[in-house]
């Protein structure tokens, strides 16, 4: 047991010192994996816990078994409760010296705001194709390219009559549409897909990170 306290003490070491560096958007949590409650917590406004919360038996069981299995568990998307503000998540669980986990350290970022940057950013950057007008080439056969940019014209049109397509939340629709329609299984694709949406590539992959969270598994801080 001594070594155990050991292990916390200086996990809430460690928690002090990245809350510190990374400030207040950036939470991180120590659990106790043998009482199954938060012993420190740093920044807890961001998911609006505390210290003595404790961990539900479904997080728990996924916990231990990750553990076991060694699985990886970084940068990977959650969302707070009420305002569902996006975040940025990394758990690392420690084990004692006969390999059972002892504490749960991890790093939720709230990353709302860097994502409004982004988009603002997006927009002052996007800029309109120019159409481009083929003399003759009537018996050119269509590629795959062009196929998909009929597919995406499509999506865009039908997207457009709830959602405008302009916006986020109907580039995000579009992405959404594209990916159920296996466009992006397409060879080359997404340049022509980040054309159209005027669009980097790294909006885009995170655009599709997203919607494919969206039916994800629930977060882990999650009571």
């Amino acid at each position: 047991m001594a070594g155990n306290q050991l292990i916390l003490d200086t996990l809430k070491a460690v928690a002090a010192c990245v809350a510190e560096t990374f400030g207040p958007t950036c939470e991180v949590v120590i659990h106790d994996l043998k009482s199954r409650e938060i012993v420190a917590i740093e920044n807890g406004h961001v998911t609006g816990r505390k210290k003595g919360d404790r961990l539900s038996e479904e997080v728990y069981d996924y916990l231990v078994a990750s553990a076991k299995a060694a699985k990886k568990m970084t940068g990977y998307a959650s969302r707070t409760h009420g305002k569902g503000n996006f975040l940025k998540c990394s758990t690392l669980l420690v084990s004692d010296e006969q390999g059972e986990p002892v504490a749960a350290f991890c790093l939720n970022i709230d990353i709302e705001q860097l994502k409004k940057a982004r988009d603002a950013l997006d927009t002052l950057l996007a800029t309109t194709p120019l159409v481009n007008i083929k003399n003759g080439g009537d018996d050119e056969k269509p590629s795959v390219t062009d196929y998909t940019r009929k597919i995406i014209a499509e999506v865009i049109q039908k997207v457009g009559k709830p959602i405008p397509p302009a916006s986020k939340e109907g580039k995000l629709q579009v992405v959404r549409e594209l990916d159920a329609h296996g466009v992006f299984l397409v060879r080359d694709v997404v340049p022509a897909v980040c054309e159209i949406l005027g669009i980097s590539q790294a909006t885009l992959y995170n655009y599709l990170r997203e919607v494919r969270c969206e039916n994800g598994a629930p977060p882990l801080w999650e009571k």
